[in-house]
């Protein structure tokens, strides 16, 4: 599908939800690390020293906050957008001024997810599975005065919708903006019950109004809750993904910025912050600049860089200064 106007010429894809997790995917993907590299968990890296200019031999230098030291020929950054803003100080020496506007320039997006796991679909019961929509949007809810009096909308995913072995009589709402502050901030730090006891009493006025709905029956009474809280994970840099906030400028640049790296100093970038455009902010466009900056590596070593030959660069492209 597409749309045009004056000079403007937008594609756009088919949005695929993974119906089951990423588990697959993620052990062929790793299968080549885990066999033969050396993994550390529970390690938090707390400096990266690079050289200035890349010469043979030399190494990046990371720091870890048990005291340990690594060297590595070439270190490829996949931390999210959020921890470069708040730790852009752990790189020596600082980063190229380039770089360090896009980091700070991007903006972070603030959704946050709740799944709501009932004991059935009560919502579709013993009907077909199509009868409901997968998709379901309240739009500025004025019933729920005491929970929501800014009547933020609700919007739902219904995972029951999915083909079998993976459907689930699940709900999984997403939440953005100030809704999503509103509950991290309301359940972060208290108990389970505590959470699960907020979450029910603020889902409740949107579930109720699902086809199905009987308070006397234990189907349509949630028996999990689970929320993601973001806002509060300091390793995932108190966000999301980017986004492109109104107002911004250049942001296509900061992006290409990141996509480029710091080669000339063995330094690399990768996450959904530097993804090509039409998948930046998504779990595709993280892996998809991940091996872009592999074949980069590869590349610069195919080319003789690192022999020393002096026809390879590594100078930021003229349209991303």
């Amino acid at each position: 599908m597409e749309t045009k106007s004056p000079g403007i010429l937008i594609p756009f894809t088919e949005e695929m939800f993974v119906q089951s997790n990423y588990s697959a995917i993620l052990d062929r993907i790793s299968q080549p690390v885990r066999e033969r590299a050396r993994i550390l968990l529970r390690t938090e890296v707390i400096s990266v020293r690079t050289p200035e200019q890349r010469f043979p031999g030399q190494k990046v230098e990371l720091a870890t906050r048990d005291g340990g030291t690594h060297r590595f020929d070439e270190v490829v950054m996949t931390t999210p957008l959020g921890w470069l803003q708040k730790h852009s100080d752990c790189f020596l020496p600082p980063l190229p001024p380039r770089i360090e506007s896009a980091i700070s320039s991007l903006k972070l997006s603030q959704l946050e997810k709740i799944f709501v796991t009932f004991p059935s679909a009560f919502w579709i019961g013993d009907a077909d599975d199509d009868a409901f929509p997968s998709y379901t949007n309240w739009l500025r809810p004025s019933y729920a005065e005491d929970t929501n009096p800014a009547r933020w909308p609700q919007e739902v995913w219904n995972l029951a919708s999915f083909a079998a072995p993976n459907k689930h009589p699940t709900l999984l709402f997403y939440l953005y903006g100030d809704c999503s502050r509103y509950i991290v901030s309301s359940i972060y730090g208290r108990t389970g019950e505590e959470k699960q006891r907020f979450l029910q009493t603020f889902l409740y006025p949107y579930y109720s109004r699902l086809p199905g709905f009987d308070a006397e029956k234990e189907a349509c009474h949630p028996k999990a809750i689970l929320a993601t809280e973001w806002l509060k994970d300091d390793f995932c840099g108190n966000g999301s993904y980017c986004n492109f906030q109104v107002g911004i400028e250049d942001a296509d640049k900061d992006v290409l910025a990141l996509r480029h790296g710091c080669p000339e100093r063995r330094l690399w970038f990768c996450g959904e912050h530097a993804a090509p455009f039409e998948e930046c902010g998504t779990v595709a466009g993280a892996y998809l600049s991940g091996e872009s900056a592999a074949q980069r590596i590869v590349g610069m070593y195919d080319d003789g860089l690192e022999k020393g030959n002096p026809e390879a660069t590594t100078t930021l492209p003229e349209h991303i200064h």
